[in-house]
């Protein structure tokens, strides 16, 4: 519908244009807040025909948790390079879904520059074009502290099972002074 002469419907038109920015850009904003309070860092991988892939793009603390800097890295190096190696099949196996088109969560070690292990839980999703895997959009969370805490937590209980095991043995008389006694 037109209003007015020509200027005024240009002048609408443009004014609804900022209208839609404006908005557009609010929800950026509440997008990126929300992203960084759920991960560390996201990440865009490209995928190649010759089944070789390098980073398109990184956010947030990428380069203060791996040490690395996403730029200076050749093609396929820094995702498999990060990987510790006793988690190399977890990787191979995450990797393979992934570029069977299926969703991937896994939880793994990575090794940082600095020779630093740190535990990672990591969102990936295939994205597909005519049916073959182009793109890759992953979140992760560094998850090291809550690792730690966990294993420290198991540990304490593994003491303290021990522990109460050695007093029912001792008053079940089953223990005598020697057994504590080291020569």
């Amino acid at each position: 519908t037109r209003i007015g002469n020509e200027q005024s419907t240009e002048y609408l038109f443009t004014l609804r244009n900022i209208e839609y920015e404006t908005m557009l850009e609010g929800d950026l904003h509440r997008y990126r807040a929300i992203f960084n309070m759920m991960s560390d860092y996201g990440y865009i991988l490209r995928c190649h025909d010759d089944e070789t892939y390098e980073y398109a793009w990184v956010s947030g603390a990428f380069e203060h948790i791996t040490g690395f800097d996403y730029h200076l890295q050749g093609k396929e190096a820094l995702p498999k390079q990060l990987v510790h190696p006793e988690d190399k099949e977890i990787f191979a196996h995450k990797f393979k879904r992934l570029m069977q088109g299926n969703p991937e969560m896994s939880e793994h070690r990575i090794v940082t520059k600095s020779g630093e292990v740190r535990w990672i839980r990591e969102y990936a999703y295939p994205v597909l074009t005519d049916e073959k895997v182009t793109f890759i959009y992953g979140a992760v969370r560094d998850i090291t502290s809550s690792v730690k805490s966990e294993e420290s937590l198991r540990n304490h209980a593994l003491q303290q099972a021990a522990v109460a095991e050695i007093g029912l043995a001792a008053m079940d008389g089953g223990l005598d002074s020697k057994t504590f006694v080291s020569e």
